[in-house]
């Protein structure tokens, strides 16, 4: 009986240390992939020590209630922008602009993105869909935690009388020559492309403020802004564009803008103003061929008082559209709130003119919560 019990626990103590021989073996495996991700992770940190991915953006949402209407909460917007750099030498940014509509559905464009390549301490090449240089408010201003009204100046936005954005090659930077700081921009792009009118398919509407993907029909444009700092906080800019453009199927017409922009910052007070201007010449074979004119102004002045984190702020706004039956006027009073540098609730009340136009002349109670992140 002793016998048997001292096999059994032999034949016991055997099972368990091969039991044990297996588990030290499946460790050893374990462990040995363990080292091996390990040194993946690290050559992969290697690589990637010179790069670095950041996400910002910003987001809003708005009430409007308009004369004759009914008020309604109006605006759903999320727009992510995504920046990636490798070392000092690329960067690359993009931002996709997603709002939801009047029918629940949401829609999702590419509102730009391009590569910067740092060339040297006063020079950028800048490739692919990227803002409009032209004028200060659609590159600087336009997003809505930076905007200090809800709403764009009118003639500003789609359809209007500046370019939203481009789509080609640029050069960007400063030049540091003399005491007085300048920067410049010099790009070539697609043509834009022309839109009947749909009242009157015998007068060119609208002018595409996106930047298309194709010239085919109609060339390139190429642009050119330049500014001066004549005074701390103080920028003075003048850019011009010149190139071809075209109804589709029919033959070029000239294509020009003009743009005037002063942005100046003193103490509290913060002043914008800026004049647009795009224009397509005669084409005696089209089917719409006079010459059209867009034109736009506006100025702008807000007050930020630090101590009650409010800022008034006022601005006057005109739009002469090709169609001069569309002109219109604005005035906008709004107060906002900071909660910080980039989180403010902004409450307007605008007044409209367009004596010709009666859908375009309710005044409007406006309000908006908009943050950067």
């Amino acid at each position: 009986m002793k016998r048997l019990k001292v096999q059994g626990v032999l034949l016991f103590s055997l099972a368990t240390v091969l039991a044990a021989q297996d588990d030290i073996a499946q460790m050893r495996e374990e462990i040995t992939a363990l080292k091996t991700s390990v040194a993946e992770l690290q050559r992969a940190r290697e690589t990637n020590a010179d790069a670095a991915f950041m996400l910002s953006g910003y987001a809003a949402a708005g009430y409007v209630y308009s004369e004759h209407t009914n008020g309604g909460f109006d605006l759903v917007q999320f727009s992510p922008i995504f920046q990636y750099a490798y070392k000092d030498l690329v960067l690359f940014t993009g931002e996709l602009e997603t709002k939801m509509n009047d029918d629940l559905e949401t829609s999702v464009e590419l509102e730009y993105a391009s590569a910067s390549i740092f060339l040297n301490d006063y020079m950028v090449l800048v490739a692919g869909k990227f803002l409009s240089p032209l004028g200060q408010f659609r590159q600087n201003l336009h997003p809505s935690w930076i905007n200090k009204l809800p709403t764009e100046p009118i003639g500003f936005g789609e359809d209007g009388a500046a370019p939203i954005s481009f789509t080609g090659l640029g050069l960007r930077g400063g030049l540091p020559l003399g005491a007085l700081p300048s920067n410049y921009t010099l790009f070539v792009a697609n043509a834009p492309v022309l839109e009947l009118s749909d009242d009157n398919n015998t007068t060119i509407g609208a002018i595409a403020a996106e930047g298309p993907t194709s010239s085919d029909t109609a060339g390139y444009t190429v642009g050119l802004r330049y500014a001066v700092d004549p005074l701390p906080n103080c920028e003075i800019g003048v850019s011009g564009a010149y190139g071809k453009a075209a109804l589709e199927g029919e033959s070029k017409r000239d294509y020009s803008v003009f743009d005037a922009d002063l942005s100046w910052h003193y103490d509290g007070a913060d002043l914008k103003a800026e004049y647009s201007q795009q224009k397509v010449g005669k084409q005696n074979s089209s089917i719409a061929p006079d010459a059209f004119t867009w034109k736009a102004w506006y100025a702008q002045l807000a007050y930020q008082f630090d101590a009650l984190s409010l800022e008034p702020v006022v601005r006057y706004g005109a739009f002469r559209p090709a169609d001069s039956d569309l002109d219109r006027d604005q005035v906008s009073v709004g107060l906002n709130y900071l909660f910080a540098p980039s989180v403010i609730a902004k409450v307007a009340y605008e007044f409209n003119n367009a004596d010709k136009a009666p859908e375009y002349d309710d005044n409007r109670v406006l309000a908006q919560f908009a943050f950067g992140f």
